[in-house]
């Protein structure tokens, strides 16, 4: 399986829409929006040079820098970044939606398929800026943008990155993209390994397969749009159940772009392997831009 890579917020607040999509209210990001303008502008990201798979537990991010705020965006900066988004959200098709995205052309095929899922949405119009938060994730400039459509209702988190002269959003991270909708995801229980964007909360819980306390970490997770919680299970010896003890902050939930897999008759998942400690990866933005 190869492995797919995309944001670091923590809203669960969703809007279920006619046709079963679910888009983040905006009622979802006024009530967050303070404490990810604080995320955007606290850390910096620092990243290893291998590239993880499911095989091979090391994770592409190994330590958390804190980072002084940045100045506030001028004003010709946030007239960018308004260009870039409502470009995006105006689109009417993937093919114009990719000309504001990292990597263009290279993200038509997985945003077409994304958006053909029966439980997704594609963006319908712009409204306006809600809110932006600077940051840097290992020396790239970035910006997150809390936009609403012109309906007033849906909204999305997008993360907008300075690419040489240009402000382009990395589309995988925005969209909280995996290689299964969560629904299916849940329904079928897929017997290989996942790619997905999930929150890690620690727990205490052990039972069935995973009994033996000394053997197994015991995680809570879930995703944006997705509060109810599924015990998972991460090996406590080895470089990945180590790197999640550190990554993960006691009574928080933190943000991954790992590969799940079902284990123990499907009661429970099993993390077995992190491409990204957070659902920003860097690194896939370095390859598809040749920004070194």
């Amino acid at each position: 399986m190869k492995p797919a890579p995309e944001e670091e917020d923590s809203w669960d607040s969703s809007r279920t829409l006619n046709d079963g999509t679910r888009t983040p209210t905006i009622q979802a990001f006024l009530a967050v929006s303070a404490a990810i303008a604080v995320i955007a502008v606290a850390y910096s990201v620092r990243q290893r040079k291998h590239s993880p798979g499911p095989d091979d537990p090391r994770p592409v991010v190994t330590k958390i820098i804190p980072k002084a705020p940045p100045a506030p965006a001028p004003e010709t900066v946030k007239t960018s970044i308004e260009t870039t988004v409502r470009g995006y959200l105006s689109a009417t098709t993937n093919e114009e939606r990719c000309k504001w995205v990292i990597g263009g052309r290279e993200t038509l095929d997985r945003m077409a398929e994304f958006f053909a899922r029966p439980e997704t949405r594609a963006p319908g119009s712009f409204g306006q800026i809600l809110d932006v938060g600077d940051a840097a994730f290992d020396g790239l400039p970035m910006h997150m943008v809390m936009a609403a459509e012109a309906d007033g209702i849906n909204g999305h988190l997008l993360s907008v990155f300075e690419i040489g002269s240009q402000l382009l959003i990395d589309w995988e991270s925005s969209v909280n993209y995996g290689e299964m909708a969560w629904e299916r995801f849940l329904a079928e229980k897929p017997k290989t390994p996942v790619q997905m964007r999930v929150y890690l909360q620690r727990d205490h819980y052990y039972n069935h397969g995973f009994a033996d306390e000394e053997s197994w970490d015991s995680y809570q997770l879930s995703t944006r749009g997705f509060p109810d919680r599924i015990a998972t299970y991460v090996k406590k010896s080895g470089t990945l159940g180590e790197t999640l003890r550190a990554i993960v902050p006691t009574g928080a939930s933190q943000p991954v772009n790992a590969w799940l897999q079902w284990s123990d008759d499907n009661r429970a998942l099993t993390v077995v392997g992190l491409l990204h400690n957070h659902w920003v990866d860097t690194r896939r933005i370095r390859k598809l831009t040749d920004h070194r």
